[in-house]
C-alpha cells in the first residue's frame, strides 16, 4: 500500500470518528470523549489484527506467511518500544 492510500484511509477514518481533542468545554468534550471511545475501539481492533497475523505465522513453513509474521512482529515491537519510550520520557510509568 502506498503512503497516499494509507493517508486516504486515515483521513476517512478520522472523518468518521470525529474530533477527539479536549477543549475545556464540557458539552464539546462530552462528544469528543465519545469519539475517543470510538478511536480506542478502532485502534484496539486493528492492533489485534496485527497480533493475529503474528500468531498465525508462528511455526509455519510457507515463506509468505513467515514474511508477514516477521513484518507484524517488527511493527509490534516498534509500537511497544515507542509507547515505552513515550512514558519513560514523560516520567509517567503508570
Amino acid at each position: 500500500m502506498s503512503k497516499m492510500e494509507a493517508s486516504a484511509i486515515l483521513a476517512v477514518t478520522r472523518e468518521l470518528i470525529g474530533d477527539v481533542d479536549p477543549c475545556g468545554d464540557s458539552a464539546i468534550d462530552r462528544k469528543h470523549a465519545q469519539n475517543l471511545d470510538k478511536l480506542i475501539c478502532v485502534v484496539d481492533a486493528l492492533l489485534n489484527d496485527v497480533i493475529e497475523v503474528k500468531q498465525i505465522s508462528e511455526g509455519r513453513a510457507e515463506g509468505s506467511i513467515r514474511e508477514m509474521g516477521e513484518k507484524a512482529k517488527k511493527e509490534l515491537i516498534g509500537w511497544h518500544d515507542f509507547i515505552e519510550e513515550y512514558f519513560d520520557l514523560k516520567g509517567d510509568n503508570k
